[in-house]
């Protein structure tokens, strides 16, 4: 069955970095085989646990080496590196290690992702784990014959136990998969995504927990703010989306002589680090701060603003993708700050942090992506809890009314495009 949800959501903010998934073939292909598939689903789910718990290892241990000096795999802050100016110059080395070796096409090169990673490069650490599983699985397609509708199959698969490992929301993963990634809807594609997930699920051993106490949740004469932080985190996903596929596009016309270009957004991001080292990382341990209420106005106000900014830049010239993890902590600031300012109006009225924070996560997923199961569902996963539905989804509709008022244009030349036949 042909996945209308997916052509419908096809104007979104790109999460996956351009070319990992192969684009649909016109000409007839053979049907996919499904203990073939499964038994590969399997493989790929077992490969791509290894591989970010890898990439999760070597990130600590990178990153305390350069900043630190010292060997460890244990967390660190930059705040009390002592590499001085040098800090602003790391991502900059580590982004042309990447571009260089990507445009070389050396073996091995998803590796370099490694030293963007503990850099501090404003990129999810499940962008980072989607975008070295799918090339893997790119590269022995000839070895093990797959066909191109395998690679697609698998490569959403593999994008799905990305999410489920770095959020511990497994449900939310294929809601997003099926929202976003997968063309057709039948046993031999939904099969391997429910496999690699689970596996995902089962070899993280420690799944990240939030521990949200939600409260508040019955104060419905706050729906209408919940409201306006759909709308306004809406506005901001549209307003990222546009200026990031127009970044992209012109990046990729940049004619040779003037690609040194590329790297002036990983200098802005070591600036940004050196000044502000709260800005550093794949911003994943941000998450549950955020959620938790637990951060001061300065951090809410440079993610607002400087992760915003950063990730703008540096995720389109790079073509690397935005990440899911990008999307969630920046909606989340963002919902903190509309919160914190109706709270300084309103000193009588009490909001839940919260609940703001989930609230301001999903609109800017959903006017992001459109894909609204899936923003709902996170929230719940994240907060175990059915009381925060009310709130979260008067702000999932309201940013979805809002992206579609101004995406109607693409919305209908997305929908009536020549080949998709209702």
């Amino acid at each position: 069955m042909y996945n209308r949800l997916r052509k419908f959501n096809s104007v979104h903010t790109p999460v996956l970095a351009p070319g990992l998934l192969p684009a649909p073939d016109a000409a007839p292909q053979q049907p996919v085989k499904l203990i073939r598939i499964c038994l590969r689903a399997l493989f790929t789910g077992l490969m791509g646990a290894i591989f970010a718990r890898g990439i999760d290892a070597a990130f600590f241990f990178l990153g305390n080496l350069l900043y630190l000096g010292r060997f460890s795999f244990d967390s660190f802050d930059v705040y009390y590196s002592g590499v001085g100016l040098l800090m602003v110059l790391l991502p900059v080395a580590a982004t042309a290690l990447w571009l260089w070796l990507k445009r070389k096409g050396r073996p091995g090169y998803q590796l370099s992702l490694i030293p963007l990673l503990a850099t501090g490069i404003p990129w999810g650490m499940d962008g980072a784990i989607s975008y070295f599983n799918s090339t893997w699985i790119i590269q022995v397609k000839e070895r093990f014959k797959l066909t191109d509708k395998e690679v697609e199959i698998l490569t959403v698969a593999a994008v799905g136990g990305a999410i489920a490992w770095c959020f511990g929301t497994p449900v939310a993963a294929v809601a997003c998969c099926l929202e976003l990634f997968l063309a057709e809807i039948t046993l031999a594609t939904i099969l391997p995504l429910l496999i690699v997930v689970a596996m995902s699920a089962i070899f993280q051993l420690h799944p990240p927990s939030y521990d949200l106490l939600v409260s508040n949740s019955d104060e419905y004469t706050l729906l209408w703010l919940y409201g306006t932080i759909g709308i306004f985190g809406s506005l901001l996903a549209v307003l990222f989306r546009n200026v990031y596929l127009w970044l992209q596009r012109k990046s990729i016309s940049l004619p040779p002589k003037k690609q040194w270009l590329l790297l002036a957004p990983a200098l802005i991001t070591g600036l940004a680090i050196w000044y502000y080292p709260e800005a550093y990382g794949p911003g994943n341990d941000l998450l549950a701060p955020l959620l938790h209420g637990g951060v001061t106005l300065r951090v809410i106000l440079l993610i607002c603003l400087g992760r915003f900014m950063c990730s703008l830049f540096y995720n389109s010239t790079s073509m690397i993708g935005t990440s899911v993890t990008t999307l969630l902590v920046i909606g989340a600031a963002w919902g903190l700050l509309v919160g914190f300012t109706f709270q300084v109006c309103n000193p009588h009225l009490h909001v839940s942090s919260t609940l703001i924070a989930l609230a301001g996560m999903a609109a800017f997923l959903t006017g992001s992506t459109r894909a609204v199961l899936t923003a709902l569902i996170f929230t719940i996963e994240m907060s175990h809890s059915a009381q925060v539905l009310p709130a979260v989804s008067i702000a999932c509709a309201a940013a979805y009314a809002t992206n579609c008022l101004l995406s109607h244009r693409q919305i209908r030349a997305s929908l009536f495009a020549p080949g998709n036949e209702f």
